[in-house]
């Protein structure tokens, strides 16, 4: 199941879609004790990288890097605003 993720939003999707799937496919005791015992953070409060890396752990996909051009638009463009 490789798919290419370019968005916060859609690698949320995808780790609570894989979450709840492997949560109901699992012991509910296992899940539950786990977020019991360690808590859950949630996906919105892990970092962009976090999140890649939760991605490519679970084998769920392909994180879109922003093209370096892209990164130096954005930076060019904040200091233009300064």
């Amino acid at each position: 199941m490789q798919s290419t993720l370019s968005s916060r939003k859609e690698m949320i999707g995808q780790l609570v879609e894989h979450s709840v799937a492997s949560a109901l496919s699992e012991s509910p005791q296992f899940w539950l004790r786990e977020i019991f015992e360690n808590g859950f953070v949630g996906y919105r409060q892990l970092s962009d990288q976090q999140l890649a890396m939760e991605i490519q752990l679970r084998g769920l996909g392909e994180v879109v890097e922003p093209a370096d051009e892209d990164i130096e638009d954005e930076f060019s463009f904040s200091l233009a605003h300064i």
